[in-house]
């Protein structure tokens, strides 16, 4: 190459040449390589100015982006330069376009990489309900688990964990023929194992937010005297183990969850206060219930051990669902045609009629762990007086005069 020719000395060299009479300025992005030009092909440009732009551009892209890109073959650079005419109406570039494509293929690959949710499901329970976990669960919370383990790997087991969507749990909610409140629940335990899943750091969000399920506000259902007689009656002739627990649920409010795990060192008969300690309450805060004379009585009668728990942990579950058939509700395959048992029925008896006794909402929001709102809201069915009497009335033969 004549140096009287050249335009720009540096690489890329730029000179002028004459083709048919006609002068242009060469781009010569071309080097030399073991005795072979390597790099771009030659460019040819009518303007000195564009000629010289491109030649700046190169050298910049060199310094960028190294030697590789000096070496993009002529259908690439076409490639190139094709996508970037496509994008400019949008306001993107190619780079943006490469961008936003290997954002989507390294999400592809992440989903199709990740675990099931049938894998992740038994790891959930298995740390949650696991006798070595940092926090002890009651049973029932264990049980609740269990169930919604069984749950998410018979619907959605083998979905990975990243390919989930809200709209799989709306569709699937929406098909269940039970209650609002069931739906209510299922959606809740369902959200307990993605929130898990969030604080392991296996997923950013949780798929069932934004989905809501109204609940319409039912009176709560209650026991009425002559069946709260039936169910202690039964606990003292047929189930003497578990007429401790059931005469504190029943006459003193307590939750089934707390007075399951309810100790008698807590009882204090003498003072006439039952203790619930933090570690059993549900609120995590500790509490002190009234002993009525009713529930004192009961409470005398029992001749079962003082130590411990009040009920036994060993086998309580089957012994419960055996007394609950007994009493004639539905319970697997026995009384099929009946009423299920209501878990805080007993809770919801004993507010009923105390409230109707005392009238004092405040006192009762202390002794149930409520706020008043909540007393006000839940307890507002009518009951006659000589129901409360007749409630208050159901004591051991000894007891009655």
């Amino acid at each position: 190459m004549s140096n009287k020719n050249l335009i720009r000395k540096t690489y890329p060299r730029v000179r002028t040449t004459t083709v048919k009479g006609q002068q242009f300025y060469v781009v010569d992005p071309r080097r030399q390589k073991n005795g072979k030009h390597i790099g771009g092909d030659r460019e040819f440009f009518s303007s000195k100015k564009k000629a010289l732009e491109r030649a700046d551009q190169i050298s910049v892209e060199l310094h960028t982006e190294g030697s590789s890109s000096m070496n993009m073959d002529a259908a690439l650079r076409v490639m190139a330069l094709k996508g970037e005419a496509l994008l400019k109406p949008f306001g993107k570039t190619v780079g943006d376009a490469v961008k936003h494509y290997h954002e989507f293929l390294k999400a592809k690959a992440a989903k199709e990489s990740s675990q099931t949710i049938a894998t992740l499901a038994d790891l959930w329970a298995e740390k949650k309900t696991s006798n070595y976990a940092s926090k002890p669960l009651r049973q029932d919370t264990k049980d609740d688990i269990l169930e919604t383990r069984t749950m998410l790997k018979r619907n959605f087991g083998n979905f990975k964990i990243l390919e989930i969507e809200r709209r799989h749990f709306e569709d699937y909610l929406d098909k269940l023929k039970v209650s609002q409140r069931r739906k209510y629940n299922i959606r809740s335990r369902f959200s307990q194992f993605f929130n898990w899943c969030i604080k392991q750091d296996i997923i950013e969000t949780n798929p069932l937010s934004g989905i809501t399920i109204e609940v319409p506000e039912m009176e709560v259902q209650i026991l009425q005297p002559e069946e709260a007689k039936k169910l202690m009656f039964l606990c003292m002739e047929e189930f003497p183990d578990l007429l401790a627990y059931h005469a504190v649920c029943l006459f003193a409010g307590v939750r089934p969850s707390e007075a399951s795990l309810l100790e008698w060192k807590d009882i204090h008969i003498d003072e006439k206060t039952i203790h619930i300690n933090a570690k059993i309450a549900k609120t995590k805060e500790s509490r002190n219930v009234d002993i009525h004379p009713t529930l004192e009585e009961w409470l005398k009668h029992y001749q079962g051990k003082k130590r411990g728990c009040i009920l036994d942990t060993s086998n309580n579950r089957s012994r419960l669902e055996l007394f609950r058939a007994k009493l004639g509700y539905k319970i697997g395959k026995h009384n099929p045609n009946s009423e299920k048992w209501t878990l805080d029925i007993m809770r919801h008896t004993f507010c009923t009629f105390w409230l109707k006794t005392f009238n004092n909402r405040a006192h009762l929001s202390e002794i149930m762990g409520n706020s008043p709102s909540i007393i006000a809201k839940h307890y507002k069915a009518a009951v006659f007086t000589s129901g409360a009497e007749d409630f208050w009335n159901i004591l051991p033969p000894e007891a009655v005069k």
